[in-house]
């Protein structure tokens, strides 16, 4: 969120803080802003040591990255890709896994209607 902060919003933030705060006290303000942001940082690093110790050992791999939707998904769906796909038995020897010939409809030719179901309307 910060990253996305240019130079030019940095420029209007510092004019604003003089305007509001004066150049007298901006520096005192300043400090105060600091010691805000170091305390606010060690509370979520004991909290995060917190809740990894609660957890045991078993969750010493874990990262609060980990717990993001965004890498979820990037992790779990579209990393290893080819070892998720890949049945862990099969050799080069095996035919590929394929669909019996009875399960499911037969695929619809060109021109046909596909068939009404009324109860996925």
């Amino acid at each position: 969120m910060i990253a996305d902060i240019g130079f030019g919003e940095l420029l209007v933030l510092a004019v604003l803080a003089i305007f509001i705060f004066g150049p007298e006290k901006l520096p005192e303000v300043a400090a105060q802003a600091g010691r805000w942001v170091r305390q606010v940082r060690s509370m979520a690093q004991s909290a995060r040591d917190d809740l990894r110790g609660q957890l045991g050992p078993e969750f010493d791999d874990l990262h609060l990255d980990d717990l993001n939707p965004r890498s979820f998904v990037r992790r779990h769906l579209w990393e290893d890709d080819e070892v998720v796909n890949t049945p862990p038995t099969a050799s080069a020897t095996q035919p590929p896994l394929t669909r019996p010939a009875s399960s499911g409809p037969a695929p619809i030719r060109t021109g046909e209607r596909p068939p009404y179901d009324a109860d996925a309307t």
